[in-house]
């Protein structure tokens, strides 16, 4: 819960304790109206790795996976070790511009490594 919202509710809490129902009553409606609005659009929201995984669907290690190999964009990553944070929403538009850029490309990768395979084969077995 953020700072403001907590002390309108301290506020609310003490009017009620003194009796003073109109400043108590006043307090709460400026705590609902809070919970009502929207984060700003300029505001960003990071999480952790395991949180992300979460969101995602997928496994904290995928996730470290995907930032080596550049899918989720360095200025996406806040610090590092521990206290590493991901930027939700730059994260995420960076891995379905990533999706909708694959979107054919995927078969033709599978076909790609089908025949990578096979000529594999071919040089294990002329050895």
């Amino acid at each position: 819960m953020s700072a403001p919202k907590m002390i309108l509710l301290k506020l609310a809490l003490r009017a009620a304790e003194r009796g003073d129902s109109e400043a108590a009553a006043e307090s709460l409606r400026g705590v609902i109206a809070m919970a009502k609005e929207q984060a700003p659009p300029g505001e960003l929201r990071a999480v952790g790795k395991t949180e992300l995984a979460r969101m995602l669907g997928c496994s904290p290690e995928h996730i470290g996976h995907l930032i080596k190999r550049g899918e989720i964009p360095a200025e996406a990553v806040l610090g590092h070790g521990r206290g590493e944070r991901i930027l939700v929403d730059v994260a995420i538009a960076a891995l379905q511009r990533k999706r909708v850029e694959a979107g054919d490309d995927l078969a033709d990768e599978g076909a790609a490594y089908v025949r990578r395979r096979g000529a594999l084969r071919v040089v294990r077995g002329a050895q």
